[in-house]
């Protein structure tokens, strides 16, 4: 099958993807803080063993779409179809996490395996009960005061500020990552903050995926990152635990591990994908 990179048609928009690689189908779906590039250190190591997809879902990156309600889920399966590929195993971060579980959940026949990063769960309430850093609560706070304003000054606060909860960690110095790569991560993120079409809105799934994880059908990798937020790490442990085939690791990074730690990521990856292969 021959490589491919344009728009896949979805209801009312377009959808950037790409599509390559020989082997069973796998598909990447990106978190809210990028697009698909932000798989770029995954692409190698895993076209060489999968089909692989990639795409920019609503309202991200180069995604084009009108002002319309739509499901996420829907949008995942019609690029799957566009691309070829019946049944895949998927990968997704953050919000691109809480997709790939939500459309695992409704469309189990679809799919062979999940690994959720640094993700939520839709319906469950990860702060209930937190004992929250200060750090994080102030990152939230401030983040809320300025989300949604379209003056310059406002959105570039809010890149900033995005930056230092989901890249460099809530408490955590903008030193800790290399410049080169937390330059990366914000140039991931400008590209969805500058858009002038995020009028689409994603329709949640009902029953939320916390009532019905027992539904979950399939081998989950659930990735937390220790320097990622209390919510996310919550999430992720809460998914592995009640999920019927879930386990969890931990890495030593933030919100987006595949770019911090994209060789420790794509051999825990790996190794997860070969072993529930091999379990079914």
């Amino acid at each position: 099958m021959q490589d491919r990179f344009g728009y896949a048609p979805v209801r009312d928009g377009e959808l950037l993807y790409e599509v390559a690689g020989e082997g069973p189908g796998l598909v990447f779906v990106h978190a809210g803080v990028a697009h698909l590039g932000m798989w770029d250190e995954q692409w190698p190591a895993f076209t060489s063993r999968f089909r692989c997809l990639r795409y920019d879902t609503r309202g991200f990156g180069g995604s084009r779409t009108q002002a319309v309600a739509f499901s996420n889920r829907q949008d995942l399966l019609d690029v799957m179809d566009f691309a070829g590929i019946e049944r895949a195993a998927v990968i997704g971060c953050s919000r691109g996490a809480q997709i790939a579980l939500d459309t695992v959940i409704d469309y189990p026949d679809r799919f062979t395996a999940l690994v959720a990063v640094c993700g939520g769960v839709s319906g469950f309430d990860a702060y209930t009960g937190a004992d929250v850093p200060e750090a994080e609560m102030a990152l939230f706070d401030a983040i809320e005061k300025v989300d949604g304003l379209k003056e310059p000054a406002a959105v570039r606060r809010l890149w900033e500020l995005e930056t230092q909860l989901w890249c460099d960690g809530p408490g955590q110095p903008e030193t800790r990552l290399p410049a080169a790569m937390r330059a990366r991560m914000m140039a991931l993120n400008w590209v969805n903050l500058t858009r002038q079409d995020n009028q689409a809105r994603g329709l949640p799934m009902s029953p939320e995926a916390a009532l019905r994880l027992w539904d979950v059908r399939v081998p989950v990798l659930a990735i937390s990152g220790r320097y990622d937020t209390i919510g996310s790490q919550r999430s992720m442990a809460y998914l592995a635990q009640q999920a019927p085939e879930g386990r969890l690791e931990e890495m030593d990074t933030a919100h987006l591990p595949s770019i911090e730690q994209p060789d420790q990521f794509n051999a825990l990856v790996l190794r997860f994908l070969e072993e529930a292969s091999a379990g079914g």
